[in-house]
């Protein structure tokens, strides 16, 4: 019962450090969207309420064989344990792929790509004012 506990506790952990480094990512990329970060907040949310209820249940009717994984036949805690399972290995490779990412990457890149946008916008600025010069002096 504390392995599920633990289990789910840890990937929970995982999935919020997951959106916490997407969303620093996003930051610095300049990337940064509300309505982003909530629908990963809420989705997190309902998706630990979801996994708490089917354990509960689980656990109130311990003696039914309810769920096929693999071929076994297992009760809704152990389905839910090796969902967890799962879920860990998979946040948690996505987790370390991130940090890895964010180690790698210099801060000069991020403000490299940060240049790039204020001299590539300073380009169309340059384009509409010598357009519009040109327009005058035509006139």
């Amino acid at each position: 019962m504390l392995d599920t506990l633990y289990l789910g506790i840890g990937t929970l952990v995982l999935v919020c450090v997951n959106i916490a480094l997407g969303s620093i990512s996003a930051l610095m990329n300049r990337e940064w969207n509300w309505t982003t970060f909530w629908k990963g907040i809420i989705k997190v949310t309902i998706i630990t309420v979801a996994f708490a209820a089917v354990w509960f249940v689980g656990w109130l009717n311990k003696d039914l064989v309810t769920v096929e994984v693999n071929g076994q036949m297992v009760n809704l805690q152990m389905a839910v344990h090796l969902i967890l399972a799962a879920g860990f290995a998979v946040y948690a490779k996505k987790v370390v792929g991130k940090l890895k990412e964010l180690i790698a990457k210099k801060t000069e890149d991020y403000k490299n790509s940060d240049t790039k946008t204020e001299i590539e916008s300073d380009k169309i600025d340059a384009k509409t004012e010598n357009s519009n010069t040109t327009k005058e002096i035509q006139a």
